[in-house]
Parts: structure tokens; sequence; C-alpha cells
């Protein structure tokens, strides 16, 4: 057993994030000096319970269903991809890993189940070896059910490669990192030590064959020119093209092998949404529902047949929503229920709102109009007091004008009483100043309508 692991280890290429390959580098030298790791002697080996697959379905959302066959139909298959992912299945310490073609197995026995109407690739991984992640990859695209991809924690290199095959691509939380595009060879040179050792190398090649085994043995010496060109090169090539045609709209500064965390990540393309679970979820069973609507024979889910996601600007959304954009496909938009209660909850605090101020804005317009009738009641009043002032200073008027034509000669009112004075000052009598009357000695034909003139109030005495 140790021996395959240890071929697994220093024979591959791999596609995984630097850190863990550093992290574990400790382990690979204590495989190489003969030291046991065992920690249990029993022949049977049994894979870690949160790494089998296993179905959920939304009447019973609280149940897990350990095999297809007893999930209801309409339910959602959850396939792992956990820890460093090899090709084959792996025995260690009484632990079996799956292998990337058993993975790749569940996934189409998932897409093949009668019972399974969309699959979730659940991924914490940093990736693994080049061998077989292409392998598993086509063999999500090959699939007629629709898959989507939800990352816990990690999804690197390999990892990514696998999980951007999917149709959708959700990442947990802002702290998930997300990329490591890229490949790697690392290995130890054991031939000083053994040469310290008294143990001579030498290596003899066929006269045809002088370039057999060359890129290795002139990585050994220093130069690693050969290797990259010859393996590693071609191999990235090979991974940014499928990342590519997984998400066609990267830009190029995603292919570095630099890891982003989410939020730069769903910025760049690489995740279409950050939500839980309960996000994915949601995302392929709208997916499951529009494939069921729009196209009774289900098409391989491939790149070409793959929905195109873009991101709306819809910023009240996005607030009340709580997440980071709003993606539609050509088929639509589709949220899940707890987005659904939380629209409904705000529009009925918004009908409430809206309510209330009518009643108070229709309290405001009736005072306003009680206000309007009163002024228009109190205009037509003034307007009746102006019109029977106007009349009564017309009457006036013209009965000072036919006193005396002095008086009609005047141009205002303020003239005419000028004129008044002026008359009366001429004519001084025996009755009260101001007033003469036709028995008065004084009084002759001097024109002056006497009769008229002391008829007026002014000049009459209580």
């Amino acid at each position: 057993m140790k021996f395959r692991i240890l071929s697994a280890l220093l024979r591959s290429a791999w596609a995984i994030d630097h850190r863990f390959a550093m992290a574990h580098g400790g382990i690979v030298a204590g495989l190489i000096n003969g030291l046991d790791f065992e920690s249990s002697t029993d022949t049977e080996y049994t894979e870690e319970q949160n790494s089998l697959p296993y179905a959920i379905h939304a009447s019973t959302q609280n149940r897990k269903y350990s095999t297809f066959d007893d999930a209801p139909q309409g339910s959602i298959a959850i396939i792992p991809i956990r820890g460093p992912l090899m090709k084959d299945d792996e025995q260690d310490c009484g632990v079996l890993s799956a292998g990337m073609d058993t993975l790749g197995s569940r996934v189409l026995d998932a897409d093949q189940h009668h019972n399974i109407s969309g699959i979730i690739l659940y991924i914490d991984s940093p990736g693994g070896t080049v061998d077989g992640t292409q392998a598993f990859a086509d063999k999500i695209k090959t699939c007629k059910t629709p898959i989507v991809t939800f990352i816990d924690g990690l999804m690197a290199s390999a990892a990514l490669w696998i999980g951007t095959s999917a149709s959708v691509v959700i990442a947990q939380n802002s702290t998930t990192e997300i990329g490591s595009i890229g490949v790697m060879v690392q290995f130890a040179d054991m031939q000083p030590r053994w040469e310290q050792e008294g143990v001579k190398f030498h290596r003899i090649n066929a006269d045809q064959s002088q370039d057999k085994n060359k890129t290795f043995t002139d990585a050994l010496k220093g130069d690693y020119t050969g290797i990259k060109n010859d393996q590693l090169n071609p191999l990235a090539e090979k991974f940014i093209a499928a990342v590519k045609a997984n998400r066609p709209n990267l830009p190029d500064s995603v292919f570095t092998g630099k890891v982003f965390f989410a939020d730069e990540a769903l910025a760049l393309g690489l995740i279409d949404q950050i939500g839980s679970l309960d996000i994915a979820i949601a995302a392929v069973t709208a997916l499951a529902a529009a494939q069921h609507l729009n196209n009774s024979t289900p098409q391989p889910n491939s790149n070409h047949n793959k929905p195109k996601t873009t991101t709306m600007n819809l910023p009240l959304l996005i607030a009340l929503l709580q997440v980071s954009a709003i993606e539609t496909t050509d088929e639509g938009a589709f949220l899940n229920t707890q987005q659904l209660e939380a629209i409904e909850a705000r529009l009925v605090k918004d009908a409430n709102s809206i309510q209330s101020i009518t009643a108070s804005l229709s309290a405001e317009a009736k005072q306003a109009s009680t206000a309007v009738a009163d002024a228009e009641a109190a205009l037509g009043n003034a307007e009746n007091a102006l019109t029977i002032a106007q009349t009564a200073f017309s009457a006036t008027t013209n009965a000072l004008n036919e006193i005396h034509p002095d008086i009609a000669a005047a141009p205002d009112i303020t003239s005419k009483v000028e004129a008044i004075r002026t008359i009366l000052s001429k004519k001084p009598a025996t009755a009260p100043v101001g007033i003469k009357t036709a028995s008065d000695p004084s009084a002759s034909d001097d024109g002056v309508d006497w009769a008229t003139l002391n008829s007026l109030p002014h000049m009459q005495i209580d």
C-alpha cells in the first residue's frame, strides 16, 4: 500500500495548492524513510461519513438519504469532493479515500438515477494529481442532470478544473478560497544521501534512446527547462484551456496560480454567487425545473448547452436579499424560499407604510379643501363689500359734483373736499359753522346747492 501511495506522490505532476503540498512534505519524507503511519491493523477500510454521497429532498429537508434508491423522486444528490485528489482510491490509517475515478462514477450514478433531478458537487479540496482530473471533469460535462458546485472552504487547482465544469459555482462565504490554476511537480533527490552510504549510480541509455528520461535527469542537475517545456507547460495549457472553456470570460489575471477570496473571485467571474448550501440547492432546483419546462429530453451538461449567466445591477433587491449579486440565465432569475419570504415581508411592511401615509395625506387634503372653501367664501364677502363701497363712493362723488362746478372740476376726492372748504369759507352765516339754509339772509343765488350740501352726513348735527 505504501508503495502505491509513494508511487502516486512521486511520479505524478500535481495541480494542487502549494500550501497543501508544502505542509505535507514531512509525510512524504516519512514514507520514503520507512515510517509506519498506520494506526490500524484492520484489513477493512471504511470511508469517512462526510465523504459519502447522499440525497436530500425539499419535502424532508432535515433528512439525508444514504442511498438514491431510498430518496423520493425529485431529490438532490450531494457528492462530497474533499481533500487531496488522486486518480485511484487510496487506503491509509484504516480510512478509504475515494479517487477521482470513483467520484466520477458517483456523479454518473446520480445522473442516471430516476429519483435524482439535480446534483451538487460539495467541494473542499486543494486539488490533486493531473492524472484523472480531465476524465473526472469530462464525466461531469456528459451528465444530463443539472449540476451546481458548492465550495465549502477551498476549491483550488485540479478541484477548480472539476468544479467549474458544473453549470453554476457558488462559494459559501467571503472567506472561501478559489484559484491556484496551475501545474507543479516536486521531487526529492535522494541520490546524494545514498552515495554517502557507498551506493554508486550508473545511468546507461541505448544508442537509440538518448532522450529517455532526459528531462528528469536534467532536472536533477538543476536544469528545469526540459521538464517545464515538455511536461508542465503543456499540462498547464490544457488546464487553462479547460477552465476557459468552462468560463469563457475570465481575465488572464486568474491563470497565474493565484488564490482568491470569494468576493474577488466573484468579481473576476470564477464563481457565480456567494451563499449557503440552501442557495446552491435552490439554484440546482431552479435549473432542474427550467430543464423540465423547456426540454422534455434533457441534453448533456456541456458548456454549449450551459445557460449564459449574467449579473443584473439591482442594488435595492441585492440589499434586501443580502447577496452579492443577482444572477440570471437565459431561463430567468430564480429565488429560494428564504429570499421569497424576505421579499414578501418587505412588501407587507411597505404596504402598511403606504397605507399609513395615504391616510395621513387624505386627512391633510380634506383640511386643505375646507380651508380653500373658507377662503373662497371670505373672498366672496370681500368682493361684495368692495362692490358696495365702490357704489357708495360713486354716489357720494356724483352728489359732491352736483353741489358746485368747482367741486365737479376737482380731479380727486381730496381736491373736492378742499373745494368744499373754500366755498364754505366765503359765505359765513348765522347758522352753526358750515350750515346754511335757504332762509338764511346771507343765502343768495351764489350757484351753491345748499340743500344738498347740508344733507351730507358730515354736515348733520346730532
